[in-house]
């Protein structure tokens, strides 16, 4: 009975109803200026959204394994398994308030728990069958995503230039808040409804043997292929420019390099499928492209370090570091492991955002605890704490314009993420959390005249 009331997908549609319902609710009570005077009831909106969202991923994660698996206790125990993560999230926001978070971290763990669960059902239904059942399903899915967005996207922009041009000509006064809903009802509503009727209603032909598709053979050996060599070429041209003129290559350009990285992962994945044709130029090719992708990645991440060691960190940077670390492991997975399995790249990837899950190893805290980190250091350094930790008021220290402004960047950094509560503990004297206003810590540090 669960496994047939999975398979129908119903229970997904609903909830992305329910999704659609509370998001234009949401953008029709901010438009009518009405949640300024509710803040809870704001805030109540934004849970249930949040939920109903989560609840559909969950869902249609449970329709893939209902329909992988034919077994009742097995769908059983995945579905009390969904209904406490879910219960125990919702529990969070509304029973405890989030009292221990704050609205930045609890977006971020948001968007990190849509990725973990996107990525838990491109593999989780997977678990047992074979490599190619697991790559065609995804590369299906790959498929229909372009042909939703793309959809989607054509729906959005002729009813929003029909409006444009009613509105422009006098005809009908369009409000802000049409667009608004617009967006809501073409990308979440009708998007997400055409997604969920497109997702396989059985998986027995993703495990038949068959050609591989001439249009990923294409893909990946005239667009991927030229694209992740030209990327190589590209660097390791910069790289040998910089050194011959006595300079390092630049740190930021890590970020070209970890793009450039994931291009390369996704011409991977195709080309593990080419093992039908081994004597295939871009198939002998792969493992140098592996090498040389090692090799870029560990030089980068070497610049990376060396760049932010002696300054605070943010979310951009934590994110640029883990995708050229997560790029080194998985270099060096396909280059010694005699039997590679494309499963690795979205279970490393889970296993990564399971991780960042954790509130002491999140973005978020490890990016607010650098600055505060970096705020104390600057301080002490210039003798304007005491034994203690805590801060000298009094003292006649003069600091630097550069000093000053590596100050301020933390303060407004905190400021930015919510977080300045965080300086507390800089204080002589116990202060209360919302007492630390931003005027009130730069009046503090006298830094108010920068």
């Amino acid at each position: 009975m669960l496994i047939k009331i999975l398979r129908s997908t119903k229970l997904s549609k609903i909830f992305l109803l329910l999704l659609s319902s509370s998001l234009i609710l949401n953008k029709y009570l901010e438009h009518s200026n009405k949640l300024a005077n509710i803040p809870s009831l704001y805030s109540n909106l934004g849970i249930l959204s949040r939920f109903f969202c989560l609840t559909c991923i969950v869902l249609i994660l449970l329709s893939l394994l209902a329909t992988q698996f034919n077994n009742e206790r097995v769908i059983q125990r995945y579905f009390i398994g969904s209904c406490l993560f879910l219960g125990l999230y919702l529990s969070k926001a509304i029973i405890f308030k989030n009292l221990h978070l704050n609205s930045v971290f609890i977006q971020q763990e948001f968007i990190l728990l849509i990725f973990f669960l996107i990525f838990l059902c491109s593999w989780l239904p997977f678990t047992y069958s074979s490599q190619l059942s697991f790559w065609k399903f995804n590369n299906v899915i790959f498929i229909k995503t372009i042909k939703t967005i793309v959809f989607s996207t054509s729906v959005f922009l002729t009813l929003a230039l029909t409006a444009f041009l009613l509105d422009i000509f006098n005809i009908i006064t369009i409000s802000i808040l049409y667009y608004r809903v617009l967006i809501i009802l073409t990308f979440v509503t009708f998007g997400g409804y055409y997604f969920i009727t497109q997702l396989p209603k059985s998986f027995e032909t993703t495990n038949n043997q068959s050609p591989y598709p001439t249009f990923y053979r294409i893909f990946a050996c005239f667009y991927l292929s030229p694209l992740s060599i030209s990327f190589l070429i590209a660097h390791y041209a910069y790289i040998s420019y910089c050194l011959s003129n006595g300079v390092w290559p630049k740190a930021q350009i890590s970020v070209l390099v970890a793009l450039s990285s994931l291009t390369f992962f996704l011409l991977a994945c195709q080309l593990e499928m080419f093992r039908e044709n081994k004597h295939s130029k871009v198939y002998k090719s792969k493992g140098t492209l592996y090498i040389l992708t090692l090799v870029l990645n560990v030089f980068y991440s070497i610049r990376l370090a060396n760049y932010l060691k002696n300054s605070a960190l943010t979310e951009f940077w934590i994110l640029i570091a883990l995708i050229l670390c997560w790029s080194c492991v998985t270099c060096l997975y396909f280059i010694l492991s005699k039997n590679r399995d494309l499963r690795f790249f979205p279970i490393s990837i889970s296993l990564i955002t399971l991780l960042l899950l954790i509130p002491n190893f999140s973005p978020f805290y490890l990016a607010t605890h650098s600055h505060v980190y970096q705020f104390k250091a600057i301080l002490n350094q210039h003798g304007m704490l005491n034994q203690n930790g805590q801060f000298i008021f009094n003292t006649s220290t003069r600091l630097t314009a550069h000093t000053s402004k590596s100050l301020l960047d933390s303060i407004y950094f905190l400021e930015r993420k919510k977080s300045l509560h965080l300086l507390a503990n800089l204080y002589p004297y116990s202060i209360a959390k919302e007492n630390l206003t931003l005027k009130r810590v730069l009046l503090d540090f006298n830094l108010s005249s920068y």
